[in-house]
């Protein structure tokens, strides 16, 4: 049997319960609890630590992003088969339960396996059997193999590595998992290390956590949005894909190189100038027509008409867009870009400017035909940088104008589902590289 105790036992944490089995011998380890030394008998001591955030330690550190975090482990004790023969699952959420030892202690002289999976217990859901399930690409994994019995007591130390986040062990023959960056789809017998005792946590020391800051000076109006690591997608909003073109679920973790957002919203007159210019061929924007249901929005008057310069530009075609953004030394972000940009590169922010809910006076939402007012179409640019006497302001933390109302952003990506998957790897099928280049327009 394997019991598992947070290291500091604390009074306001349950007793975890000793379940039985039959391959498996007691073994409860306890520390600092004044309960006396445990019983000496022969097993392995697993003493478990991570690189990850822990979500005890958001509050008090502001350079580490939330969506990053971890306070949940499941232990599964697993027969040669991968069959789940004992377990633990535990929450973990304070600086004080790292690192977390446990004992397994068996007769047995088949290998035995153990399965660590540390994960944010929100993002979880529980199966037919009441187990907690947590959410795969949210989740580091790794399974550790013993191809021998311990000699007395035996103890070990594992790290479970945020560069695996998302890789999930194979349990085929030979087995594999992932240990860290260097060391992906290795024996699960490999990179288990002498415990390090009383050693302090490693967690939120991970490489990948650290924001990427912009290099040199981007073109004039732009604003930096610093590179790192994101989640694209939110299992809020899973299953509410009759209100968007695709299910935003499942959540994917993601790792961008930092890049240049223009400030405003690409205006008439911008597009005016380049058609003037002779910079631009594409098939021109729409005109405005009240008359037409598809067209009453639209802010383009004519090339020669200047009334609108100050307007958004919209109705365009996307390959017309692409030559503008060209014209204009840059590209259309990518969704991942744009997802990082508009909630606060890792914060989860619900919205541009944080969690605040959207006000009429704050930023251009559900003016079609919503609370905000009906056929009322966009508005000019910089409306809403800083309304008077109103809540918010649709201004994101990079200082980036209206990325939550006023029109539908383009992206240079075509609608895929959230479950299809994104950019290149950076070796790894986890954290996914999903840059495409480094400025946007």
């Amino acid at each position: 049997m394997v019991v598992a105790v947070p290291k500091k036992l604390r009074m306001d944490r349950p007793h975890p319960t000793i379940a039985t089995s039959a391959a498996l011998a007691v073994s409860l380890l306890l520390a600092s609890t004044g309960c006396g030394d445990p019983e000496a008998r022969s097993q392995w001591l697993l003493v478990v630590d991570t690189d990850a955030p822990i979500t005890g330690q958001i509050a008090e550190r502001d350079d580490l992003p939330p969506d990053a975090a971890i306070d949940s482990l499941r232990i599964d004790v697993l027969d040669e088969e991968g069959q789940r023969i004992d377990g633990r699952e535990l929450t973990v959420p304070d600086l004080r339960d790292w690192p977390l030892s446990f004992g397994i202690a068996t007769d047995a002289s088949a290998t035995l396996r153990v399965r660590l999976r540390a994960f944010r217990g929100r993002d979880a859901t529980a199966d037919a059997d009441g187990l907690v399930v947590p959410l795969a690409r949210r989740t580091i994994d790794r399974l550790v193999t013993f191809e021998r019995a311990p000699r007395g007591l035996e103890s070990v130390g594992v790290l479970l590595s945020f560069a695996c986040l998302g890789s999930l062990p194979s349990f085929t023959n030979p087995s594999t998992t992932c240990i860290d960056d260097e060391r992906r789809g290795v024996s699960p017998s490999e990179g288990l290390e002498p415990s390090p005792g009383t050693a302090a946590t490693l967690a939120g020391t991970s490489a990948l956590l650290a924001p990427r800051p912009c290099s040199g000076s981007g073109r004039s109006g732009t604003r930096c949005i610093p590179g790192g690591f994101s989640v694209i997608g939110d299992e809020r909003l899973a299953g509410l894909d009759d209100l968007f073109v695709i299910d935003a679920a499942p959540s994917i973790p993601i790792y961008l190189s930092p890049f240049w957002l223009d400030r405003f919203e690409m205006t008439v007159g911008e597009v005016r100038a380049l058609y003037a210019e002779g910079a631009i061929h594409g098939e021109p924007p729409l005109l405005y027509d009240p008359t037409n249901p598809d067209e009453r929005y639209c802010t383009w008057l004519g090339p020669d008409v200047g009334d609108n310069d100050g307007m958004p530009m919209n109705c365009i075609d996307i390959l017309t867009v692409d030559e503008i953004c060209a014209a204009r030394g840059g590209r259309l972000p990518t969704e991942a870009e744009w997802e990082h940009a508009t909630r606060g590169h890792g914060q989860g922010f619900s919205y541009p400017w944080g969690n605040a809910e959207p006000s009429c006076c704050g930023a251009q939402v559900g003016r079609a035909n919503g609370p905000c007012g009906t056929d009322v179409g966009p508005a000019p640019i910089g409306s809403f940088i800083a309304p008077e006497g109103c809540p918010i302001a649709d201004l994101s933390g990079d200082d980036v104008v209206d990325l939550g109302g006023n029109l539908i952003e383009l992206t240079s990506d075509r609608a895929q589902g959230y479950d299809t998957p994104v950019g290149a790897t950076t070796g790894s099928p986890s954290i996914r590289d999903a840059t495409t280049g480094t400025t946007a327009a």
